[in-house]
């Protein structure tokens, strides 16, 4: 999955993440992840961790999830 085709990564907010696998005890776990982020202000994002297979499919694209509820452009 990659949202913004321009984008050097795909990221989803915290709430989004608990709305599509919170259900889910089995669902996916985040996987720490050394990536940094920062606004444009320099300010940086807490991020939860990173998912890379989805239903048991390996996936070549990452996707963080960051910490907050912030919309998501898939939510």
């Amino acid at each position: 999955m990659e949202i913004d085709t321009g984008a050097a990564l795909s990221i989803i907010g915290e709430a989004t993440y608990k709305h599509l696998w919170g259900k889910d005890k089995s669902g996916p776990h985040l996987s720490p992840t050394s990536t940094v982020l920062r606004t444009y202000m320099g300010e940086k994002l807490s991020i939860l961790g990173r998912r890379a297979c989805y239903k048991g499919q390996a996936s070549q694209l990452s996707l963080l999830v960051v910490e907050g509820d912030g919309l998501s452009l898939m939510d």
